[in-house]
């Protein structure tokens, strides 16, 4: 089947909103993408004449939108400085939900992170952090720990202020088996660090205590790559659920449970796919692929136990919903990245429109646990949706010096 120019356009934003190369659900690319108008805000005469000439001022960028266990804090990175005169910069951010306090911890210069997870406590957040293609600082790509500092100061808009100093703690320097890098990586649930290393064929690592010569465990080796894994408790047995390549040759994808060592698969295999999504509790998988008007996606709901994958629903999904989020009771999936965001019930797969606005473009997304709401960024600001009604609340913007 042929694609059209639009649904490239529209993968190519999946890609960069869903980071299918992090593992724990989706999160953002190691780039902002600030290509075809998307994130920036465009400077018009009044008069209308020669638009195009006017700078194009390109908002801050959201990537690896996180909630703290207790919807107390969020944390997230912004990328900002990406305009004419200007120097491309980076920031890891906290803004507590309570009080709106915020503050930032700089990247190195050359260098951007990206949150990939909170602890199951609300201490300590994981990061990677990757090199961008600019004079870099010192910096080291990889996997990092860091400490929460609830932000404190109440000059909302004075960036000096909320500046906050961090030492991160390297978590993957020096475990990484001999010729890989670590560059995403994951919390089990027990608190164990999980590693995936960079180059295909890809592989997934358990990080061990430090205590041997061995640094990393090996848990499962993929031809090609991993579309997405999770890790959870099953009996008092840590099992993975991966979703990966079997056949780079024809094309093959499975979902395997892999628990004591052993990798089992749970299904049959797959074809013709282009992202896969668990659920964090690994009890439910969408598989999506290109529908047949050459538009939009279909979606094939999977019902997943240790022992099989069921097909349970079957159809099509917008062409707007590109980045996907799953509600805390896996009971809904937020639809984002689009121009709209979209709410699909589960198991039915009912799709239907939040709200009126036309124009969010959302960079990222995080569900509030103890709510039927989520925080959306979009452009520079951040929202908290009801995802009932649609109603929407602006609870943060950028200040302008990172506008500039």
């Amino acid at each position: 089947m042929k694609s059209t120019p639009a649904r490239i356009i529209a993968f190519a934003f999946g890609l960069l909103a869903l980071g299918f190369g992090l593992g724990f659900g989706f999160q953002t690319l190691q780039y902002a993408n600030l290509q075809n108008g998307k994130n920036s805000v465009g400077n018009s005469s009044d008069d209308g004449e020669n638009d195009s000439a006017s700078p194009k001022i390109s908002a801050p960028v959201v990537r690896g939108l996180r909630v703290s266990p207790d919807d107390r804090l969020l944390a997230f990175n912004g990328n900002y400085g990406a305009n004419p005169g200007s120097s491309p910069q980076a920031g890891r951010f906290l803004f507590d939900l309570k009080t709106y306090n915020w503050n930032e911890a700089k990247s190195p210069a050359g260098w951007q992170d990206s949150i990939a997870q909170w602890s199951r406590d609300g201490k300590r957040v994981l990061f990677s952090r990757e090199k961008i293609p600019r004079a870099a600082g010192e910096g080291e790509a990889g996997l990092y720990e860091e400490k929460i500092q609830v932000p404190q100061n109440k000059s909302a808009n004075d960036t000096a202020k909320n500046q906050r100093q961090s030492t991160p703690a390297a978590l993957s320097k020096g475990t990484e088996p001999a010729g890989e890098k670590a560059y995403a990586g994951f919390w089990t649930p027990n608190g164990k660090l999980v590693m995936k290393t960079r180059r295909e064929s890809k592989s997934l690592y358990l990080k061990n205590d430090g205590k041997n010569s061995d640094g990393a465990q090996n848990i499962d080796r993929s031809p090609g790559t991993y579309y997405q894994n999770r890790a959870v408790l099953e009996n008092g047995v840590l099992a993975y659920y991966v979703v990966r390549d079997i056949s780079i040759e024809d094309g093959t994808v499975g979902l395997f449970r892999i628990a004591n060592g052993k990798a089992k698969l749970v299904g049959s295999t797959l074809s013709d796919v282009i992202w896969a999504y668990i659920a964090e509790n690994a009890r439910w998988m969408i598989v999506c692929r290109y529908a047949e008007n050459g538009r939009d996606w279909q979606w094939s709901l999977h019902q997943v136990t240790p022992e099989k994958s069921v097909l349970a629903r079957q159809t099509t999904i917008p062409e707007d919903v590109v980045a996907v989020y799953w509600s805390p009771d896996f009971k809904q999936i937020l639809g984002a990245a689009g121009k709209s965001l979209w709410r699909i019930d589960v198991p039915s797969l009912k799709t239907q429109k939040i709200g009126d606005r036309n124009d969010w473009n959302a960079d990222d997304a995080a569900w509030l646990s103890r709510q039927n709401a989520a925080i959306v960024a979009s452009a520079g600001h951040l929202w908290k949706v009801d995802m009932a009604t649609g109603k929407r609340i602006e609870i943060w913007k950028f200040p302008e010096e990172y506008w500039r």
